[in-house]
This record gives C-alpha cells, sequence and structure tokens, in this order.
C-alpha cells in the first residue's frame, strides 16, 4: 500500500497536522522537527495527495489560460502565454489551458463558458486571451470566478476599466514610430489594416493622434471586408497604387499585414526601403525573418502574460481589493525597412 501521512507522522514521531504544516510550508514547526518529517517523507517514499489537500484548503492552485477565438498556435497569444506560465511557475501556481470558441457577433447571453470554468471549483481563476466579448468576460466574473482578460482585443469595452484586464499602450510605439519617420524626411505616411476591427481601430486611433501631434495629415486605406491579414496587405498595395495620392511610407495595422505589403510592392517591382518604407505592429518573429528586416512597433507580449498572472493571483488573495485595468507601454524597433524618401518618387 502506499504510505500515508499517517505513517509518515508515526516514523517521525509528530503529529499529522505538523506533517501537513511541513508539507505545505507553514510556519510553526521546529527546523529540528521539520528535518525529521522530511526525512520520514523520503524514507517512505511518500507522495502527497494533491486532490485532497486542494480539498482540504478549499482552492485548487490552478490557474486556466483560456484562448478565445484564436487558432491554438497563435503566435502573439502564445508568447502571452509563455508570460502566464513563467510567472505561475514562479508563484508555485499550475496551469491548464482551454480553448473557447463563440460568434463575437452574436448574443453574448447565449455563450456556454468552457466546462473547466463553469464547473465551479475546478479552478482558482482565469485569464482569457484572444478575442472575446466584454460581455462574455462579465459573465466568467458572475461565475464567482476571479478573472483577468486580455484588453486590447475586447469587443464592445467601452473603457478600460470596464472589466478587470491587462492592456498594451499602443501610443508610445506609435508616437516614436511616425517621428522616426518625420525624422527621415516622410510627410505621407499611410494607415494600412481592417478598422473594422478594435485592435486595428485602437492602432489607428494612436497613428492618427500621432500625425496630428506632428503637424501632419492622417490617411487611411482601410480592407473592411476581410480578416485575412495576407489579404489586407495585398489589397491596401493596390488600393495605395490606384489612388495615384503621394504615399512614402505605409504603417500596417500588424507585422503580417507589413510583411504582405512589402511581398505585395516587390511583385510590383517597388524595393523597401528606396521606393517606399514600412513599419509593422507586434515586433513578432517575422520581423526578421522578411527581407528588409521590418522596422515594428515592439508588444512586450511575455510581459503582457506575466502581468495577467500577477493581477489574478493578486485577485485571489484579495478580492476586495484589487480591480481595474493595468497597462503595458510598447515602444518601437528599428530595423532596415524605412529610408529618407526619394526625393525623385512618390506613390
Amino acid at each position: 500500500m502506499e504510505p500515508s501521512i499517517a505513517d509518515v507522522a508515526k516514523l517521525a514521531g509528530v503529529g499529522k497536522g505538523t506533517v501537513s504544516r511541513v508539507l505545505n510550508g507553514h510556519p510553526g514547526v521546529s527546523e529540528k522537527t521539520a528535518a525529521r518529517v522530511r526525512q520520514a517523507i523520503r524514507q517512505l517514499g511518500y507522495t502527497p495527495n494533491v486532490q485532497a489537500r486542494r480539498l482540504a484548503q478549499k482552492k485548487s492552485d490552478l490557474i486556466c489560460f483560456v484562448l478565445s477565438n484564436r487558432d491554438f498556435l497563435h503566435e502573439f497569444h502564445s508568447l502571452v502565454l509563455k508570460g502566464v506560465e513563467n510567472y505561475c511557475s514562479k508563484a508555485g501556481r499550475d496551469l491548464v489551458f482551454a480553448l473557447w470558441r463563440y460568434p463575437l457577433d452574436g448574443n453574448p447571453e447565449s455563450v456556454v463558458p468552457p466546462r473547466i470554468i463553469a464547473n465551479r471549483g475546478s479552478v482558482d481563476g482565469v485569464i482569457l486571451a484572444g478575442a472575446n466579448h466584454v460581455e462574455c468576460v462579465k459573465a466568467i466574473a458572475k461565475l464567482g470566478v476571479q478573472c483577468v482578460a486580455f484588453g486590447n482585443n475586447l469587443i464592445g469595452c467601452t473603457h478600460l476599466s470596464e472589466v478587470d484586464s491587462v492592456w498594451y499602450d499602443e501610443q508610445p510605439g506609435t508616437r516614436e514610430a511616425i517621428r522616426y519617420l518625420a525624422s527621415l524626411g516622410h510627410r505621407h505616411i499611410r494607415f494600412a489594416a481592417n478598422i473594422s476591427l478594435p485592435w486595428f481601430a485602437r492602432n489607428y486611433r494612436a497613428y492618427s493622434d500621432a500625425m496630428l501631434d506632428f503637424g501632419l495629415a492622417p490617411a487611411l486605406v482601410s480592407i473592411n471586408d476581410t480578416c485575412d491579414y495576407v489579404e489586407i496587405g495585398e489589397r491596401a498595395v493596390q488600393e495605395i497604387l490606384d489612388l495615384g495620392e503621394p504615399t512614402t511610407a505605409i504603417f500596417a495595422g500588424n507585422d503580417v499585414v507589413a510583411v504582405s505589403v512589402i511581398r505585395a510592392l516587390s511583385r510590383r517591382g517597388l524595393q523597401v526601403p528606396r521606393d517606399i518604407s514600412v513599419v509593422g505592429f507586434d515586433d513578432s518573429p517575422r520581423c526578421i525573418e522578411s527581407d528588409p528586416q521590418l522596422t515594428s512597433v515592439h508588444v512586450p507580449k511575455e510581459t503582457l502574460g506575466a502581468e495577467c498572472a500577477r493581477f489574478l493571483i493578486e485577485k485571489i488573495s484579495s478580492p476586495d481589493k484589487v480591480s481595474g485595468a493595468r497597462v503595458v507601454p510598447t515602444h518601437l524597433v528599428v530595423r532596415g525597412s524605412c529610408a529618407p524618401p526619394r526625393q525623385d518618387v512618390a506613390l
């Protein structure tokens, strides 16, 4: 038979409560007694019953990372997950993963949460990443589960603190990007994305604000009938060329769009950055895989994940004292996709 906590207590010459305190790292046990208990544990090969301990403590020590309406290997949220896992590991929390798919344009009240969340008590808290409707986040909170959401992809959110959330701030990195392009001599900088999507809409507002601050006129090409980022980049290039208006730099809504823009320009005989400069957003691994390497606004994805985990664990410990929104800044990473505009060419 497997050794029990009673066997450990008998061998160590202590009570079961003392063994429990040693196992859980609680104070009140002398180092000499704790050493005797640990020796008995090693000698017997005792392994604590984790499930029983969780039931006794009325907590699971489990955090659930829920990825909503995104592919399992989504490169952005994979790095967010990495940040969550690193923080939870150091905090002594176990992490489980769940996918959640539901129509973002449907009735939030009809959405069924993942079973691991709906079965109350299975996890101590939830981190909601991917794309979520704000009402679905509120529904999770109503189940009595502590919850923190990744904010930038929230649908229907009217202000940062509508739900407990962690956001990246588009403004600092975007302002750096426009300042950098302006310092190179660019005046005709066009934004390319699908601004019907909230994350691109936020990026566009940051771009527009920065352009106006530097005395430049915002210019937009928005491909609103597709969520395919590669298609958005290709069609944006065609529309810019068809417009025939001066464009010396393209600020893409994210790196996938930016790399698609570079390839579409190349197919039309235009070189980046000789003929036109391109800036991306996210600073994903594809930035250094593109030719030329892509200048991009860096979003600290692992930091976002760590902050989500920190926030959630604080909420679990002090649910009535911790709430609101936390914001992580962005910054520009300069590579080889930008140069001064050619004086003889303006697309």
